[in-house]
This record gives C-alpha cells, sequence and structure tokens, in this order.
C-alpha cells in the first residue's frame, strides 16, 4: 500500500509542477455529466449518474499531465470519491510515421485506500487512432498483475459530429488471481461538439471476467449520454 501511495503522490506533484510552468503550456479544464460511469465497460457508479472534473496540462516540449476528480461505488450504495493522475511524454505523428508515448497513471479511493493502484503504459498515436498497453502490478489493489490492451479510434462526420470507436481487452499476467480468460470491452457512438460544449451518445458493452472487486461486474451492456463543458 506504501507503494501505491507514493506512486499518486508523485503523478500529483509532477502535475502540479507542470502546471506552474512554461509559457507555451496549455491547461484545460472539463467538466463531465454521465447517465453511468463506464471504465474500461465495467459500471463504477451502479448504472447511476455520475459527475467528473478534469485538469490536463500540455507542454510544448511534449511533456504532458492531469488529473480527475469522481465518485464510484466499489461495494452497493456506499459511494467514494476517486481521484486520479497521470503524466507523461508523447512524440506526435509524422506523416506516415506514427507517434508515440510513455507513462505512469495512478487511481486513489478517498476512505478504501485498499483499491489505490497504479500503471505504467506505452502506446502508438496516429492522426485518427491510438493504441496503448497499460501494466498494472496490482490492479485494484487486489494482488492481480494485470495488463490492458486497446485501441482507439475516431472519424469526422462533418463540422459538428465526429464517430469513434473504442476496443479493450484486461487480462491476468501474475499475481494472485482466479481469472484465466481475457476481459474485452467495447464502446462506439457519435459526438457533437459546439463552442466548448460536447454531447456523446455510446453503446458499450463488456464480457465477463472476474477481475474487477466492483459488483456492477454483471451489468455489462447499455447506452450512455455525457455531456460536456470545456474551459
Amino acid at each position: 500500500m506504501a507503494a501505491r501511495t507514493a506512486v499518486l503522490r508523485a503523478a500529483f506533484v509532477a502535475v502540479s509542477l507542470l502546471a506552474a510552468g512554461g509559457a507555451a503550456a496549455q491547461v484545460g479544464v472539463g467538466l463531465t455529466l454521465e447517465t453511468d460511469h463506464r471504465f474500461r465497460g465495467v459500471s463504477l457508479s451502479g448504472g447511476r449518474p455520475d459527475v467528473h472534473l478534469d485538469l490536463a496540462w500540455d507542454g510544448a516540449s511534449g511533456a504532458y499531465a492531469g488529473g480527475a476528480a469522481t465518485s464510484v461505488e466499489l461495494e452497493r450504495d456506499r459511494r467514494r470519491g476517486q481521484l486520479i493522475g497521470y503524466l507523461g511524454y508523447a512524440r506526435a505523428a509524422r506523416g506516415p510515421t506514427p507517434g508515440w508515448e510513455v507513462g505512469v497513471s495512478a487511481a486513489h479511493f478517498v476512505a478504501a485506500a485498499g483499491y489505490d493502484y497504479a500503471e505504467l503504459y506505452a502506446g502508438l498515436l496516429g492522426d485518427d487512432w491510438n493504441a496503448r498497453l497499460s501494466l498494472s502490478p496490482d490492479y485494484f489493489g487486489h494482488g492481480a498483475r494485470t495488463l490492458y490492451a486497446e485501441l482507439n479510434a475516431g472519424r469526422p462526420l462533418g463540422a459538428v459530429w465526429r464517430a469513434f470507436a473504442h476496443l479493450g481487452a484486461l487480462g491476468a499476467v501474475g499475481g494472485v488471481t482466479s481469472s484465466t480468460r481475457p476481459r474485452y470491452d467495447v464502446r462506439a457512438g457519435l459526438g457533437a461538439t459546439h463552442d466548448a460544449w460536447e454531447l456523446q451518445l455510446a453503446w458499450v458493452e463488456a464480457g465477463r471476467g472476474d477481475i474487477y472487486p466492483t459488483p456492477y461486474a454483471a451489468e455489462r451492456r447499455g447506452f450512455v449520454l455525457s455531456v460536456a463543458r470545456f474551459f
């Protein structure tokens, strides 16, 4: 637990330091309301609406960092706060050559630190797609070492609308776990942007698996509507 807490603190300290420096840096803040908080296909809000606040920093050198705050229900009818921090470095794609990124993220659950976990990730970046691998030594603090692979893509459908799709697979690659098969998740839908607002409607579905501690793992599919305001 001490190691997970140290990684989390480092991520949030890095966010604060980076956001304070560099005239060329860009800082963005977003507030999102969604009908269901789905993380890798799994509902972490019991199928109920959720609000989360996001902070992102992008530096001219390629470094980036950010954080998010929301609430989750890892146990039925028990709301807890969740804080997420991440820090990474990216190089943009150049022509047919894809870009790349590496980074670290950490999640902390208020009054439930036993679920805390961190991930190391690396990926490839295209103009309208990205692929990433994320490795956690102790996923959700339950002793399972996991690897998550994901592919994301988007396509403009005019000046306002766009289509997007996501495919992911989470599997245990060691540690203490009874899971022997990967858990797949998909997310696909349409989004619309106007000024600083974004509206999304997505179909989300997840396969079966027993890696997650949340009791909502059985709620595997459904539509999610979200509206976001960026500042």
